[in-house]
C-alpha cells in the first residue's frame, strides 16, 4: 500500500569517488600521444610511400603464379605513368624480351585506359578562353587527349584542334614512384656495392626528370616549337602546331595519318615502307649532328605516318644523298615532345668523333671519345687503367658499327662469328656497362640519356621490317664532299652486304 511504499527505504546509493587528479592528466596525456601518432602516420611523408608500396605488392601478386604477356601489361597498366612509360619503351626491344609480351606491351602505345569525367572539360574550357572540348579520342601515361574546336577570334570557323588535359593527381603518384624507385635503388647498391659505378640512383633521378618534364605542358609546347623551327624547309616533317598552352592544358593541331603501330599492321607496298623508313634513319641523324635536339619518347605511338601508294604501281624516287630534297608522297608528325633531349658541346663532339673514328676504322679513336667524354663530365675520378678502357670501348663500338672481318676487332667481345653476327644493340649497351663498371668509371647519364633515346627511335624504326643503319643516313651530315660521301656509303654497302650472307663457317 502507500503507506508500504512510503515506509520503504532504498539502500543508501554511494557516492561515485571521484577520479584523481594525477589518473585524469595521465589519461589526458595517453589520448594527446594516441590522437598525435595518428596524425603524424597520416601526414608523414614516408605513410604515402608504404601505402603505394602495398598497393603495388598487390597488383604484382597475380605476376607470382601467371606470368602470361596478359597478367604483366594488366599489371603494368594498373601500376601508374611511371611503369606505362616503361612499358612503352621497352615494348621496342624484341632483341631482348619475348614477341608476345612486346605486342602486349606495344598495346599501350594507344590505348591506356582512359575515362573522362567533366571536371576535365571544365579545366580546359576554363584555362583557355573560345576552346570547346568534344569528345575524348584516348589518353596516355600523363594526360587525356581530346578533340575540341578552338574560337581563333579573327571572324574565321573555329579551328578542329587536339586538347590534351593532364590527368588528375597524376604530379603526386609520379613522385612517389620515383622516390620508391629511388630506395630500390640504393638498396641495390647497398647490398651489392659492385653496382655502384652503374649509379643507379643517378640514373633514376635523369628518367625522373625526364618524365617529369611532361607533367608541366608548357615545357611540352616550347619542345614543339624547337621541333618545328628545326624542320622547317622540310616538307615530309614536322609537328602539330601549338595554339596556346598552360601547365595543365596544350592545345594543337590534329596530326596526320595514323600511328607507326598501325602503319606497319595495314598493307602498305615495299617502296613506300622503305621511304617511310629512309626518311625516319634520316631524321635520327639530323637529330643527332644537326639540331642536337631529340625526341626522347619516340615509340611508334608518337610517330603519325600520312602516306600514299604510288600510281601504277610505280617505285617511288629519293634524292641521292638527302631525303627530303623533294616533296615526296608521304609525311611525318612527331607527337608528344614533351621528354626532349638538348646535346650538350660534349656530347655533340664526341657523337661526331666517335661516327668519323668509326668510318676510319680507328677504333682506338672511338674509344678515346667515349672515355673523353666521361673525362670532362668528371665522371672518371676512381677511373683505373683508362688506356685499356679506350682500346676495349673502341673495338666494342666498331663491331656494333659495321659488320667486322678482322677477328682482332670483333673477337675481343664474343666468342664466334655466329654469336657476333646475332648480337643486338642491347648486347653492347650491357657490354659497355660492364666495362665502364670494371674500370669505375660512372656512366654518363647526358649519354646514356641519349642512348636510351636513340634505343627507343631504332626500336620503332625495326618495326617497318628493314635494317637499321644510322651511319648511313649520317654521312651528307658528317662528310662536305661527295668523295667522301660516296666511300663511306660504299664502306657501309660492303658491311651490310657481309650481314646479308649466309651463315658463314666460324673463324
Amino acid at each position: 500500500s502507500f503507506l508500504q511504499l512510503s515506509a520503504f527505504k532504498p539502500m543508501d546509493m554511494q557516492p561515485i569517488p571521484p577520479v584523481p587528479r594525477r589518473r585524469r592528466v595521465l589519461g589526458s596525456v595517453l589520448l594527446f600521444l594516441l590522437l598525435s601518432f595518428l596524425v603524424t602516420i597520416l601526414v608523414w611523408p614516408g605513410a604515402a610511400l608504404c601505402q603505394r608500396a602495398g598497393h603495388l605488392l598487390l597488383i604484382w601478386l597475380p605476376v607470382v603464379w601467371s606470368r602470361s604477356p596478359t597478367t604483366i601489361v594488366h599489371a603494368l597498366e594498373s601500376s601508374g605513368p611511371v611503369f606505362i612509360k616503361l612499358a612503352q619503351w621497352l615494348s621496342t626491344r624484341r632483341d631482348v624480351l619475348d614477341s608476345e609480351l612486346c605486342d602486349g606491351m606495344a598495346t599501350l602505345h594507344e590505348h591506356v585506359s582512359a575515362v573522362a569525367s567533366p571536371e576535365d572539360s571544365w579545366r580546359a574550357e576554363s584555362a583557355v578562353p573560345g576552346l570547346q572540348v568534344k569528345n575524348l579520342l584516348g589518353g596516355g601515361c600523363i594526360a587525356l587527349v581530346f578533340r575540341g574546336e578552338l574560337d581563333l577570334q579573327d571572324g574565321a570557323e573555329p579551328q578542329a584542334v587536339a586538347v590534351k588535359v593532364r590527368r588528375k593527381g597524376v604530379e603526386k603518384l609520379l613522385h612517389i614512384d620515383l622516390t620508391l624507385m629511388r630506395l630500390v635503388a640504393k638498396a641495390a647498391q647497398t647490398l651489392r656495392p659492385s653496382l655502384q659505378w652503374l649509379a643507379m640512383p643517378e640514373a633514376v633521378d635523369n628518367f625522373g626528370w625526364y618524365l617529369i618534364q611532361q607533367i608541366n605542358l608548357t615545357v611540352e609546347a616550347d619542345n614543339l616549337r624547337t621541333f618545328e623551327s628545326n624542320y622547317q624547309g622540310l616538307p615530309n616533317v614536322g609537328v602539330p602546331k601549338v595554339f596556346t598552352a598552360t601547365e595543365g592544358v596544350l592545345v594543337t593541331e590534329i596530326a596526320e595519318g595514323v600511328s607507326l603501330s598501325k602503319f606497319v599492321r595495314e598493307n602498305h607496298s615495299k617502296p613506300v615502307r622503305e621511304v617511310v623508313f629512309k626518311a625516319l634513319t634520316d631524321l635520327m641523324a639530323r637529330m643527332v649532328l644537326v639540331d642536337n635536339f631529340i625526341h626522347g619518347d619516340l615509340h611508334p605511338g608518337n610517330l603519325f605516318i600520312a602516306a600514299e601508294e604510288p600510281e601504277n604501281g610505280g617505285e617511288l624516287m629519293h634524292g641521292p644523298l638527302h631525303l627530303f630534297d623533294k616533296e615526296l608522297p608521304y609525311r611525318i608528325t612527331l607527337i608528344d615532345a614533351g621528354i626532349a633531349i638538348g646535346m650538350t658541346k660534349n656530347l655533340t663532339r664526341m657523337m661526331q668523333d666517335t661516327m668519323k673514328a668509326a668510318f676510319k676504322m680507328n677504333h682506338l679513336g672511338l674509344g678515346q671519345a667515349i672515355v673523353q667524354l666521361h673525362l670532362d663530365e668528371g665522371f672518371c675520378t676512381h677511373g683505373q687503367n683508362l688506356p685499356e678502357l679506350e682500346l676495349q670501348l673502341g673495338k666494342l663500338m666498331l663491331a656494333g658499327a659495321f659488320m667486322c672481318r678482322d677477328r682482332k676487332i670483333w673477337g675481343a667481345n664474343f666468342r664466334s662469328w655466329r654469336e657476333y653476327r646475332r648480337s643486338h644493340v642491347s648486347d653492347y649497351f650491357g657490354k659497355m656497362l660492364d666495362m665502364l663498371s670494371r674500370h669505375l668509371v660512372r656512366i654518363s647519364p647526358s649519354l646514356w640519356s641519349i642512348m636510351t633515346a636513340l634505343a627507343l627511335i631504332e626500336g620503332s624504326i625495326q618495326e617497318l621490317g628493314f635494317g637499321v643503319n644510322v651511319l648511313r643516313s649520317a654521312t651528307p651530315y658528317l662528310f662536305p664532299g661527295w668523295i667522301q660521301r660516296w666511300r663511306s656509303r660504299r664502306f657501309i654497302e660492303n658491311s651490310e652486304a657481309l650481314h646479308q650472307t649466309e651463315e658463314l663457317e666460324e673463324l
